[in-house]
């Protein structure tokens, strides 16, 4: 396998995965990707978890073991790490402007995506996904998702 190349369009590939419950941003861009470790003859995809409890990361995990696998990479193990812990500031700044765009905030602000107002309320703790929270903007009156 050669190194530094393979991981490039390992890379590549990959950043097509969407996360499944938030279709406007990639994992990459969500930064659950850790390291991909490629060996003498085997390749190692390391994945952080952004929420325990999330339904989407068996598919997402599936999602990577199937790109692996249109590349003819044949031994290779994707594998959960959880140390250091996914954070949100592991989401790059790409993946913040997506999730504004989607009317969702992230995880390290109260901001209201549409018009940045910090003057927001907490509605409910439960959204439409487990990772997700429904906020009220008191400005522009919008509602609006916040990543847990």
């Amino acid at each position: 396998m050669q190194g530094g190349n393979l991981k490039e369009r390992i890379l590549e590939k990959i950043s097509r995965i969407k996360d499944p419950e938030i279709p406007t941003i990639s994992i990459l861009d969500l930064g659950i990707i850790h390291d991909i470790k490629v060996l003498e003859n085997k390749v190692i995809v390391e994945i952080k978890k952004t929420y325990t409890n999330c339904i989407a990361l068996d598919l997402i995990k599936l999602s990577i073991e199937n790109d692996l696998k249109d590349m003819n990479i044949n031994d290779f193990e994707v594998v959960w790490v959880y140390s250091p812990p996914w954070r949100s500031s592991d989401i790059t700044p790409r993946g913040k402007i997506a999730l504004k765009e989607a009317g969702i905030c992230p995880p390290d602000e109260e901001t209201c995506p549409y018009c940045n107002s910090k003057n927001v309320v907490l509605k409910s703790e439960f959204g439409p996904t487990r990772c997700r929270m429904i906020y009220y903007c008191n400005n522009c009156k919008n509602p609006f998702e916040k990543f847990r």
